[in-house]
């Protein structure tokens, strides 16, 4: 026998002899093609990567088993994986390595919180040459919107392999500060703002927050608050105060002491307003549109009284006090002459009883017999001398009177008086 080795199928010619015979034959041996199955992929996985489950071959008629069975993508490294075929008499084992590259390490940057009205965040990612995205991302800026927001880096290698970083920005909203209400205030007065909303506040116009101010000048001013919160973030409100001209009040009194009955005329020096009322202070008041009118009243019973007039612009109010004192009347002062000289001289030709402070004066005169020779009352009544149309005679009479003062007493008198012609 012989050994062959043939390449291709081949048909052989066998000859074969015995005792001088001999006989021949042919035989064909048919050479089946040896199958080197391909792997793919046949170069390199990224980590983490899906790769073909289970992995194949490129030459799909080849039935054999794959060890191990997966392709375990999740450690970086390089692994070797055997494909043993079914048909080990013509195709033979083969083996690959499979190449899992790690994913590059990604930062995609660390960053401060901020206010949304901030300016815009450069983001800077390592490597360099990857790519951002997100809400409120252009390129590599972020414009502040407000909440938490998330940018992602994206950063793919020279082995094709990708990997991401996500970084949250906090974007605080800004305060919500209140200068509080506008005001409207008069000359000379102060005011206190307060500003609302934030942690801190500061003011223009050098106004200090929760302290007392008085505004220089009349018209309105508007001031502007700037508060910031715990955050750093800042923002503004603005009041407006209206500063009022005050009025002035002055009024001027003719008199302001005197007795009962006292009348008193005022003038007003005020400065001009709408209105001015006048509160006389006995339960008396009057209302006056013009600066040049002048108001008067009568104070009748004794006492302290204040006027005090009132002037109005609207807005602002000013006062002014004047005092009147009213006296009672002291008792009367009363005079009683003892003798007149009817004589038509000129000199001392009547009779009366010389009073002040009297309200009324009643008297009688009668002679030494008790005959009435004259009887009168009034303000200040007055004997002539005579009785009955004729002269009296010369001597000495009999005189009572009744006297009511003007503090409301009776005064009761009596005395002579005697009448004398030459």
């Amino acid at each position: 026998g012989q050994s062959v080795s043939p390449l291709i199928t081949t048909t052989y010619n066998v000859v074969g002899s015995t005792s001088g015979c001999q006989d021949n034959d042919d035989i064909t041996i048919t050479v089946n093609p040896l199958t080197v199955p391909t792997f793919s992929p046949t170069s390199s996985l990224c980590q983490g990567s899906v790769p073909p489950i289970p992995p194949t071959t490129s030459i799909n008629d080849v039935a054999g088993t794959w060890s191990p069975a997966t392709i375990n993508t999740s450690t970086p490294g390089t692994f070797t994986y055997t494909f043993t075929p079914d048909n080990i008499a013509c195709n033979v084992p083969v083996q690959t390595a499979v190449t899992i590259d790690p994913l590059p390490i990604v930062d995609a940057g660390v960053y401060a919180p901020a206010c949304e009205d901030a300016a815009v965040i450069n983001l800077i990612g390592s490597p360099l040459g990857g790519t951002f995205s997100g809400t409120g991302v252009v390129g590599n800026s972020f414009a502040p919107n407000q909440g938490t927001q998330t940018v992602t880096y994206t950063y793919t290698d020279n082995n094709g392999c990708t990997n991401t970083d996500n970084k949250q920005i906090v974007i605080n909203s800004l305060p919500a500060v209140n200068a509080g209400n506008d005001q409207t205030i008069c000359e000379g007065q102060s005011v206190i703002l307060n500003g609302s909303g934030a942690s801190t506040y500061s003011w223009d116009n050098g106004v200090i927050n929760n302290q007392s101010f008085t505004p220089a000048t009349v018209g309105s001013v508007v001031y502007t608050v700037t508060g910031t919160d715990a955050n750093g973030c800042v923002n503004t409100d603005m009041v407006t105060v209206g500063v009022v001209e005050m009025p002035q009040a002055d009024a001027i009194e003719d008199v302001n002491t005197g007795y009962p009955g006292l009348v008193v005329n005022f003038m007003n020096n005020s400065s001009i307003t709408p209105n001015y009322l006048w509160n006389f202070g006995d339960g008396s008041t009057d209302i006056t549109t013009n600066v040049g009118t002048t108001p008067t009243n009568t104070y009748n019973e004794p006492g302290t009284y204040y006027m005090v007039l009132t002037v109005s612009n609207g807005t602002c109010v000013d006062y002014d006090t004047v005092q009147i004192i009213v006296t009672e009347y002291p008792e009367p002062i009363i005079n009683v002459p003892n003798v007149f000289t009817p004589n038509g001289d000129g000199s001392n030709e009547y009779f009366f009883i010389d009073t002040e402070f009297t309200k009324s004066i009643q008297y009688i005169i009668v002679n030494r017999w008790g005959n009435l020779m004259f009887e009168d009352e009034g303000i200040n009544p007055l004997w002539n001398g005579e009785s009955k149309g004729k002269p009296a005679e010369e001597g000495v009479y009999f005189l009572k009177y009744v006297i009511i003062g003007l503090n409301g007493e009776t005064y009761n008198g009596h005395g002579n008086v005697t009448l004398i012609r030459d």
